[in-house]
């Protein structure tokens, strides 16, 4: 796979910013991040099953890992295809002086 830039935009909700990133935008008879990505096996135990044993102990556990996500990091060889530009400095207009590059660390 090439060079490739995540376009991303910002999505506005209740207060507090978030960063889109959208891996499935692909220059033009080029894959996407997302095509391009090696497919593992499922690793999400089956609903069904989880169900079941959740309610036959007596005392159910439940954690909240959403924090957790962002602790995978990425393979040094493969941040160079997670990269995406940002304006250095905002109030000046869009030049190639203005723009930083940065990689994927963590996801």
């Amino acid at each position: 796979m090439q060079e490739h830039f995540l376009p991303h935009h910002a999505v506005f909700n209740k207060g507090k910013i978030r960063l889109v990133y959208d891996a499935s935008a692909h220059p033009k008879g080029l894959p996407s991040l997302n095509q391009s990505l090696f497919r593992g096996p499922v690793l999400l135990p089956n609903l069904i099953n989880l169900l079941l044993r959740f309610r036959a102990t007596k005392i159910p556990v439940l954690a909240d890992i959403e924090k957790a996500f962002h602790q995978i990091s990425l393979i040094e060889s493969d941040r160079e295809f997670c990269k995406f530009l940002w304006l250095k400095t905002l109030d000046q207009p869009l030049s190639p002086s203005n723009l930083a590059v940065y990689r994927f660390k963590r996801i």
